[in-house]
């Protein structure tokens, strides 16, 4: 919210102010239609309040402004604690990208996650090992891996033909994704649990699609 205002700024120039607080990042999901129909109320209880400290028939000018500027502060207050958790939620939801422009083959990315874990840089590890597990998927042709995929489109995609193991997968795909968002700590279960996945998911026979 705005912390320094004109005495008396006009109704339209109070109104503003608020559609463009409203507009703000802090406010843009929007879970249903119940969000428009919230702001459009908003609006016409400000109208009103306009209206009528020009007909002089109840609030100061003053009076209805402030009163509009504490309207704004809770309407502000109320979404932050509405839709901040949603907000949370969705980035947490989020998957990210297995790889970037990374081209390596299974067995040189492995090596690369053993060496990070025996250094404990347990977020490298964690990362590679995924990766290795992603692309020895893709070098089996039981998977094929398109750049931007994500993932969880990977254990989606793979999961139909290792069934037994999709639980395992998604756990691990979203170590991954917390690790890569960095709202988790990646640790050495965190890495031992990637790694006999990745163990197992080589051994495992797959399932053949009609």
């Amino acid at each position: 919210m705005r912390t320094s205002i004109p005495i008396e700024p006009d109704a339209d120039t109070a109104r503003r102010w608020l559609e463009e607080e409203l507009a703000k990042d802090e406010y843009t999901i929007r879970p249903s239609g119940w969000f428009q129909r919230f702001q459009e109320w908003i609006m016409e209880v400000i109208d009103r309040l306009m209206s009528t400290a020009a007909e002089g028939t109840g609030l100061s000018s003053p009076g209805a402004l402030v009163l509009i500027f504490l309207v704004a502060a809770v309407v502000g207050v109320i979404l932050y604690l509405v839709l901040g958790p949603l907000r949370r939620s969705h980035r947490v939801k989020r998957s990210a990208s297995v790889f970037e422009d990374d081209d390596r083959p299974a067995a040189q990315i492995r090596s690369a996650a053993l060496t990070a874990a025996a250094g404990g840089d347990w977020t490298t590890a964690v990362i590679e090992r995924f990766r290795a597990l992603v692309r020895a998927t893709e070098e089996r042709s039981l998977v094929l891996v398109v750049p931007g995929m994500t993932a969880r489109e990977f254990t989606a995609a793979v999961g139909e033909r290792l069934e037994e193991h999709a639980p395992q997968l998604r756990q691990c795909a979203d170590i991954f994704d917390g690790v890569r968002y960095g709202h988790r700590l990646a640790d050495q279960a965190a890495y031992e649990l990637i790694a006999r996945t990745d163990d197992e998911v080589a051994r495992a026979r797959p399932k053949v699609l009609a």
